[in-house]
């Protein structure tokens, strides 16, 4: 197992040789974050840049995300949330000692980095108070009961396992995207620019299935190699509810395995599985809750089933170079359903839609596969979500509804 903090001692795997002839993964625009001393200078003016937009003069005492009152407001950025930038010097200055020189030579080698204590305790208590609320604010959006047939609204998340774009319905899941401690890290990994596409909020009650192996460059392809996912624990992951399962350094080869169905839905959730690896090298991830997990869009990942009593509530955002294009959901150009986290957009003349539908991924009945023949609840919310998207954008409606259809079972 792998404590919180802990980098894995896994052996350097060399690459195929066409890896070095791909774009690498922390090189961004113009400027370069390389290994070498005056690369470790522009690391740090960018990641004090990062801190100087999100924390103000005041300092971070003064701003804190998790003051946000009340979450269901839409999608607004936190107003103190800017890209201005001052000299490199000045910036430098700020950061001081908070870099980490080592975490980009680590995530290269095991496609990884563990990170203690990303949110203060108080910041995760706030997150576990926003989460019924977020769904009770949003009981239409989500199609989920009205207030007559479930008034409490910590009865909502007894069928949840993931919120799906839930940073489109709270003002308070969104700015979490660009919190600091985040920030900091994903400069030193991917870079001076960096835009963040998806969030999924895990609630994964008790007895709750976990996701097969997958590696999330498959279904969302960066063209650059630079997806980033970043697992924040709201409550303590450990073996027994399902915390992630990793393969260290299979991101590597640069190699997307193989998928199948896994015939597993007692323990894992309708998605597939890949496979064609060693899983003899896996290991468990435990993190205490406001810890969070820093992995490559080719690491082999997945998790288990819970078999705690309680929840195992986790969010999950992904980032990727602003100079890379898109091609996801079945689009041939740039998704363009992001929003910047750090640095300019270079493709901010493209301008920005709203293509995908914030919508849930339920279980009907924990612990045990659904009947043969019947639509799992993933799959009705998803479509109905694309049919409400159909009245204001046809477009991203069918996007929606071409989504579903991969997922569709194969005895429909």
């Amino acid at each position: 197992m792998i404590p919180a903090g802990a980098a894995a001692s896994t052996p350097t795997v060399t690459p195929h040789r066409g890896v070095d002839r791909r774009p690498q993964l922390v090189e961004s625009g113009t400027t370069s974050i390389d290994q070498s001393r005056s690369g470790t200078v522009r690391r740090t003016a960018v990641i004090a840049g990062a801190r100087a937009a999100h924390l103000g003069p005041a300092g971070p005492s003064a701003v804190g995300w998790s003051r946000v009152e009340d979450p269901a407001h839409g999608n607004r950025a936190n107003p103190r949330m800017s890209h201005d930038h001052a000299s490199g010097k000045a910036l430098a200055a700020q950061i001081g000692a908070g870099m980490d020189p080592d975490i980009l030579s680590r995530f290269r080698r095991d496609g990884y980095v563990v990170c203690r204590d990303i949110l203060r305790p108080v910041e995760v208590a706030a997150l576990r108070t926003a989460i019924p609320k977020v769904l009770d604010d949003n009981r239409l959006t989500l199609g989920l009961p009205g207030t007559d047939a479930v008034p409490n609204p910590e009865r909502l998340l007894d069928q949840v396992l993931c919120v799906h774009h839930v940073h489109k319905i709270s003002a308070m899941f969104h700015s979490l995207a660009k919190h600091p401690g985040i920030i900091e890290k994903l400069a030193q990994i991917i870079g001076p620019q960096v835009k963040c596409l998806q969030s999924q909020l895990f609630v994964k009650p008790p007895g709750f299935p976990g996701n097969a192996w997958h590696q999330d460059e498959g279904p969302i392809p960066t063209r650059d190699r630079s997806l980033v996912a970043v697992w924040i624990a709201i409550d303590d992951a450990t073996a027994e509810n399902g915390c992630l399962r990793i393969v260290p350094a299979s991101h590597q080869s640069g190699y997307l395995y193989p998928t199948r169905e896994h015939h597993r839905s007692d323990e894992y959730d309708f998605t597939t599985e890949s496979y064609g690896f060693d899983e003899s090298a896996a290991r468990l991830v435990e993190l205490t809750a406001g810890s969070a997990i820093f992995f490559h869009g080719y690491l082999v990942h997945g998790s288990s089933r819970n078999r705690s009593s309680g929840m195992r509530r986790a969010l999950t955002y992904h980032y990727m170079d602003s100079y890379s294009l898109l091609p996801w959901q079945g689009g041939r150009g740039d998704y363009r359903d992001v929003f910047p986290v750090l640095g300019a957009d270079p493709y901010e003349w493209k301008g920005y839609a709203d293509q995908s539908v914030p919508h849930l991924r339920l279980w009907p009945d924990p612990g045990r596969p659904p009947e043969p023949g019947l639509l799992d609840y993933a799959l009705r919310t998803k479509m109905a979500a694309a049919i409400r998207t159909w009245g204001h954008d046809e477009r991203a409606a069918i996007r929606q509804f071409r989504e579903a259809l991969r997922e569709a079972p194969r005895d429909l």
